[in-house]
C-alpha cells in the first residue's frame, strides 16, 4: 500500500531543498524511506510528491524536513515585500521636504518620495500569491493581538529624530534614515516581527530596528546616469554604490522631523516590489495591501 502527499515547494527554493548534486533530497529519501517526485521546472504550480510504502509517519516525517529546509533558506531567495507604518503626514512631511531643500545640491536623487515615508517594521520573503494571502491573515491577526495589550486604548506616540546609517563608515553610506523612539511602539514593532516570523515569512531578528529612511543609493536608479550628483561618488552605471553623508550626520544629528500618534485605525501596510525592476525603490510599492490596526482589512492597488 503506498501513501501519498502533496507539498507545495515554490519554484525558488526546489533548488535548495534539492541541492548540490541532489546530495539533499538524496539524504531526506535515504533517512525517511520516502520518495519525493518533483514536477517538471516548467510546472511552478505543480506540487511535490511524497510517496511511501513503509508508513504515513515516514511520509510526515519527509515533510517536516522538507518544511525546515524552506524555512532556513527562505530569505536566501531575496526580500519581497515588507511590514510598514506611514509616517507621510503633514508636520513630518512638511519637515521632511524642509531638509531636502537643505540638502537638494547633495543627495537629491536618493531622497525618498515624502508620499512614501515610513517606518519599518519587518522585511518578508513572499514567494506566490498563497504566501501574499496567508502573510495578511498574520498580519491581520498580529495587529489585532498586539492592540489590546501594548496600546490599552491609549495613544501610541512616537518622536522621529535624529540621523543614522545602517553601515559604520559614513563615507560610504548606502542608506540614510531618521530614528523613532518610543518604547510602546518598539514593543508593538517587535510583536508584529515576531508574529510574521512565527508564521515563517519573516528572518529572526532580536529586535526591530525602527527607522524612516531619507534616502538610498538605490533610488538614484529612478534618474540617468548622467543625473548622478558629486557626492555619489563611486556610482557604476546598473550599481548600488555609495554616498558619503559624514557632513550630513554632524549638522543635522539631532534633526527634529516631528511627533506622530498612532491611534485606532492606524494603517499597516504589506508592500510588495516588481520582480522586474528590483534596483529602482519605487517599485516597492507596486501593490499595497492595508490592514487596520482595528482588524480591519483593505486591499488596494495603487501606481506612482
Amino acid at each position: 500500500l503506498l501513501i501519498f502527499f502533496r507539498i507545495k515547494i515554490p519554484s525558488q527554493l526546489r533548488g535548495f531543498v534539492i541541492g548540490p548534486q541532489g546530495s539533499i533530497i538524496k539524504g531526506i529519501q535515504q533517512q525517511t524511506r520516502c520518495r519525493v517526485v518533483f514536477p517538471n521546472k516548467d510546472d511552478t504550480e505543480k506540487p511535490v510528491e511524497l510517496i511511501s510504502s513503509v508508513s504515513e509517519g515516514s511520509v510526515l516525517l519527509c515533510r517536516d524536513r522538507i518544511e525546515l529546509i524552506m524555512r532556513e533558506v527562505r530569505h536566501r531567495a531575496g526580500f519581497t515585500h515588507f511590514v510598514s507604518l506611514s509616517m507621510a503626514y503633514g508636520g513630518i512631511k512638511r519637515r521632511f521636504c524642509d531638509f531636502c531643500r537643505m540638502e537638494s545640491c547633495r543627495l537629491a536623487a536618493a531622497f525618498q518620495k515624502p508620499a512614501r515615508l515610513h517606518l519599518t517594521l519587518t522585511m518578508l520573503t513572499l514567494l506566490e500569491k498563497e504566501e501574499e494571502v496567508e502573510a495578511v491573515k498574520a498580519l491581520d491577526r498580529a495587529i489585532g493581538d498586539s492592540v489590546s495589550s501594548i496600546l490599552e486604548g491609549r495613544p501610541l506616540e512616537a518622536e522621529i529624530k535624529g540621523l543614522d546609517i545602517m553601515n559604520d563608515d559614513p563615507t560610504r553610506a548606502r542608506v540614510l534614515y531618521a530614528c523613532a523612539s518610543s518604547d510602546r511602539l518598539q514593543k508593538f514593532a517587535d510583536a508584529i516581527a515576531n508574529a510574521m516570523r512565527d508564521a515563517g515569512f519573516a528572518p529572526k531578528e532580536e529586535s526591530v530596528k525602527l527607522h524612516m529612511t531619507l534616502s538610498n543609493v538605490k533610488y538614484a536608479v529612478r534618474l540617468s546616469f548622467d543625473h548622478y550628483l558629486c557626492n555619489f561618488t563611486g556610482l557604476v552605471r546598473g550599481s548600488v554604490g555609495w554616498m558619503d553623508v559624514s557632513r550630513l550626520l554632524e549638522k543635522y544629528r539631532d534633526f527634529l522631523f516631528g511627533r506622530t500618534t498612532v491611534r485606532e485605525g492606524f494603517k499597516g501596510k504589506l508592500s510588495g516590489k516588481n520582480d522586474g525592476q528590483r534596483m529602482d525603490g519605487s517599485e516597492w510599492y507596486w501593490h499595497d495591501v492595508t490592514v487596520k490596526v482595528t482588524g480591519q482589512l483593505e486591499g488596494r492597488e495603487q501606481k506612482f
